[in-house]
């Protein structure tokens, strides 16, 4: 056995506490994760640590929804069921996409997909 294999570990250790879960797809210290329910509807969740805070939580899942809208080939999506879960960073999102010509007419309620994920990756400084 190495004898610089426990240093290591413990080096290890220490960069991962400490740290917000970054936006990422789920793994060892959180992320986002989907479900595709239908054509053109989804859920989507982002569970963080104990250092993501819960705007950030919020606005991770956000921009998971932007990026799958587009992905799918749509414009515009919008929040149909919101779930904060018990954990101070834990969101979950079940979203409907709408194409171009397709969003409803004086919804506020109803994101612009290329706009917010422009807006959210500036923000967190995210490249991508």
């Amino acid at each position: 056995m190495n004898k610089h294999l426990p240093v290591l570990i413990v080096l290890l250790g220490f960069g991962l506490v400490g740290c917000a879960t970054a936006y990422q797809s789920h793994g060892v210290t959180g992320g986002f994760r989907e479900t595709q329910l239908s054509e053109n509807m989804w859920k989507v969740i982002f569970s963080g640590n104990d250092f993501t805070s819960r705007e950030q939580a919020s606005d991770f899942t956000l921009l998971r929804c932007a990026e799958i809208t587009i992905q799918s080939g749509y414009r515009y999506f919008k929040i149909i069921n919101v779930a904060k879960l018990s954990r101070a960073a834990y969101d979950e999102n079940t979203i409907v996409l709408f194409k171009e010509g397709e969003k409803p007419e004086n919804d506020t309620t109803v994101y612009d997909a290329k706009f917010l994920n422009i807006s959210l990756k500036e923000k967190y400084k995210i490249n991508s």
